[in-house]
């Protein structure tokens, strides 16, 4: 069973459920829909129905009119008409009024407009609007507060309406819209938003004379009825219009996408002397600058790209572009969507694009050939996912990060940022703490920088704990990351959280690099190793086992220590990599042991 507003008061279900036939039942009905899962007061429901002064009996006339509504929707529909100390609540089910349908198809297409996606913003808008069967509880004489509704209820319509026709414009459905807002226009001369959108459509379709027609008419119409100008918005689409110019939303804009500099950024003063002058340039180059910056999760190497970013910025006067390459459930971007996104940012609309993502690359490097602007790629995941997302034109850079080497991409120089120096996470330390507090302990400083194995965001995440914990003394707060069962536990706090980032680097490899992982942390722990005990361990061929220890080292999940004499290399696994590889190892092992059994 379920209710309608949207249109003529309705209940559909079975044939005992019914909308009252007496007025005040209706209405009543009406009232609780509205406010359904929330209590509406007596008073609210004597004002509804009342609208001169209510009778002294006003009250238990209500109760008899709750009791005629239960009656017309039946035993188990009625049973959802509950009393309550201080008036009535009516209890649905989410799919059980149109009104929340609506919403909901409303709001997933908003947002679906504002995330670039037109064509499923139109769908979900349309689906949303065609639950409507005419004006809301159509039919119905209602009393003040359902009015009042009944116009907020309109309003809302005309709102989505006009997204899903934004977004049809979008789509480049100018032509076929021109009937609709001529139509709407017609029927609400007042309402400025259908105006200007007919005045676009019939722009873009090469029907000038109607769009300056129709803010003419729409002019005209307020200042005789109300005496007012059309809105400032308004005027300057008409002269943009008059001059036969491209309504402003469709000129070119500088793109400056970077985010904002940490301002306790640390260290890497060497790596910043390299990089900087790569990708700035005082004359045209043949080749355009690409600066790989590699290094394990964590490491900070977000964090020096956008560093790097604003200090190359006025350099590139004609914008920067940033494009996260994997998405918030770490699955590798679209190289297509992330094109998309450039396209809008240099002014192409969505409908003016092409499908395909070579085409679209294309017509990327297109607009930039002659511009001077920086294009900065984070997480990248593979060759293939980045080389339709550089630029070609010679004033133009590229800076992108990885954590893993993208070998057979064709950079200029690769930056691979290590650990930091001790200092400098106890910089990075001091400049979140507070200088006295690092001071007064700083042994117990560089033990929490050493043990956070020197990453950025372990010893970020250290220094936002210490913070919450002022009364902490650092030799405390070391102690506790000295209990390597502990260590991954204690580097979290708030949404900083190392574990959470060595599971995504974990989750990247694939199954046979994932379970050697595992097996060689728990087999070696912090002890060196080479490649012929490990193919022991594994019992792999030693060939199939320098192509795993070449793979994670490209992950910088295992660090080449020395040199043997043969000429061989001795690995270690950093200490957290290896606490996360064991803990998980134990997990698993925990789950797949099978249970004893029960004594007898």
């Amino acid at each position: 069973m379920h209710f309608s507003v949207l249109g003529p008061l309705a209940v559909h279900g079975a044939a005992d459920h019914q909308v009252p036939s007496a007025m005040m039942p209706q209405r009543l009905l009406a009232l609780l829909l509205l406010n359904a899962n929330h209590v509406v007061s007596t008073s609210t429901i004597v004002d509804e129905l009342w609208t001169t002064a209510p009778s002294k009996r006003a009250r238990q006339t209500v109760q008899t009119y709750v009791y005629q509504l239960r009656r017309a929707l039946g035993p188990e529909a009625g049973g959802s008409v509950e009393t309550h100390p201080r008036g009535y609540l009516m209890r649905l089910a989410e799919d059980q009024l149109d009104l929340w349908r609506f919403e909901d198809l409303a709001a997933r297409g908003q947002a679906a407009l504002r995330g670039g996606d037109p064509a499923r913003a139109a769908e979900l808008l349309t689906q949303a609007l065609d639950l409507w069967s005419g004006t809301p509880l159509e039919g119905l004489n209602a009393g003040p507060v359902l009015e009042a509704r009944r116009v907020l209820l309109d309003d809302r319509r005309l709102v989505v309406l006009e997204q899903r026709i934004d977004a049809d414009l979008s789509r480049g459905e100018h032509r076929a819209l021109l009937p609709e807002l001529a139509a709407l226009v017609a029927e609400h001369p007042s309402h400025e938003e259908f105006t200007a959108q007919l005045m676009t459509a019939a722009h873009r379709a090469g029907r000038r004379g109607e769009a300056l027609t129709a803010y003419q008419r729409l002019r005209r119409h307020l200042v005789d009825e109300l005496g007012l100008e059309p809105s400032g918005r308004l005027q300057v689409l008409y002269r943009e219009l008059l001059r036969d110019a491209p309504p402003a939303a469709e000129r070119r804009v500088v793109p400056a996408q970077l985010p904002f500099d940490i301002v306790d950024f640390v260290g890497r003063g060497a790596e910043m002397a390299s990089v900087v002058p790569t990708l700035r340039a005082d004359e045209p180059r043949r080749v355009v600058p690409l600066v790989a910056v590699i290094g394990q999760a964590g490491i900070g190497k977000t964090a020096f790209a956008v560093r790097v970013g604003h200090s190359v910025r006025s350099a590139f006067p004609d914008g920067q572009l940033m494009a996260s390459l994997h998405s918030a459930d770490d699955e590798p971007a679209d190289p297509g969507n992330v094109l998309r996104s450039f396209l809008l940012a240099l002014g192409v609309p969505v409908d003016r694009q092409p499908a395909d993502t070579d085409d679209r690359s294309q017509l990327f490097r297109s607009l930039v050939a002659d511009r001077r602007l920086l294009v900065l790629l984070d997480d990248a995941a593979s060759v293939e996912q980045v080389v339709p997302l550089l630029p070609a034109g010679p004033g133009c850079a590229a800076l992108l990060t990885s954590r893993v080497r993208l070998r057979g991409l064709p950079v200029t120089s690769t930056v691979e940022l290590g650990p930091l120096p001790v200092e400098d996470g106890v910089a990075l330390l001091s400049a979140v703490l507070g200088p006295a507090r690092i001071a007064a302990h700083p042994d117990d400083a560089r033990r929490v920088v050493t043990m956070c194995d020197r990453s950025p965001f372990a010893v970020r995440t250290a220094a936002e704990k210490l913070l919450s914990r002022p009364v902490w003394p650092l030799s405390k707060f070391a102690a506790r990351l000295a209990v390597e069962s502990q260590r991954l536990a204690e580097l979290h706090t708030g949404a900083l959280d190392i574990r959470a980032r060595l599971d995504s680097a974990r989750a990247r490899l694939g199954s046979f690099e994932g379970r050697s992982l595992e097996a060689l942390c728990e087999a070696f722990g912090a002890n060196r190793f080479d490649i012929a005990t490990a193919a022991t361990v594994l019992d792999v061929p030693e060939r199939a086992a320098e192509r795993l220890m070449e793979a994670l080292v490209d992950a910088h999940l295992l660090h080449i220590v020395g040199v043997k004499p043969s000429g061989t290399a001795w690995f270690r696994f950093p200490d957290l990599v290896r606490l996360h590889a064991v803990a998980g190892r134990r997990v698993l092992s925990r789950v797949s042991a099978p249970t004893s059994p029960a004594p007898p």
